[in-house]
Parts: structure tokens; sequence; C-alpha cells
């Protein structure tokens, strides 16, 4: 972690609040992270925070829309047998869709329902 840069101290923490955000019709609550600097009282959110932060706010949404985790996501793929290539293939969501579901940085679009004729 970085030091602060209002008044160039070392003595910074690191604390996580929970907040409540709205995602559609749903109220979630996501703990995120963020700095204080111990000696002027100047709080920030840090560069890695803010990614861990943007990873739990789509951890959160990715609940709420009944998806599947990164973890289920690769479980199922490889009880398949499939590569992370080909089960691009076979389900679409580009070249790399696998490898970003499996790390947790995007999630998979919701099945889509079809009428039948």
């Amino acid at each position: 972690m970085n030091g602060c840069k209002l008044c160039g101290s070392e003595r910074v923490g690191a604390l996580s609040d929970a907040q409540q955000i709205r995602y559609k019709s749903f109220r979630l609550e996501v703990d995120l992270a963020y700095s204080v600097c111990k000696a002027c009282g100047r709080e920030f959110v840090a560069t890695e925070q803010i990614r861990k932060n943007d990873q739990a706010i789509l951890a959160a949404k990715r609940h709420a829309d009944g998806l599947l985790s990164p973890k289920e996501i690769r479980r199922a793929r490889e009880v398949l047998g499939l590569t992370q290539h080909k089960a691009a293939e076979l389900f679409g969501g580009g070249r790399n869709a696998f490898s970003k579901y499996e790390r947790g940085e995007i999630a998979q679009s919701g099945a889509r329902q079809v009428n039948p004729r």
C-alpha cells in the first residue's frame, strides 16, 4: 500500500465497511475496502482496493442474478472435459471469455428464454 499523498506519512491503515448498493430491484450489502492515514486522517481508496472492491461488487451482482461463481464455472468446464478455448467456442462469449469468468473479472450472461413457436 502506498503512503499518504497529502502528508507523506507511511502510517496508513486498511479498513473495510459494509456498504449497501442498489442493483436492479435488489439492495446488496458489500464489504468495501479503503485506507486511512493515521497521521492526518485522510481517507482514500488505493488502486488495489479499487480492483478488489470492483470484484466484490461484481460477485454480489452475480449472486443476485443467480449466476455461477468463478469456481463453479471452472468446475463445470473441467467436469465436461473442456479447455477454456473449447468452452468459449461451444457456449459463446468470446475467445478469452472463460478465462475472465474463472478469474471473476466479468460475469457471464444469464440464459435467455426462447419462446417455442
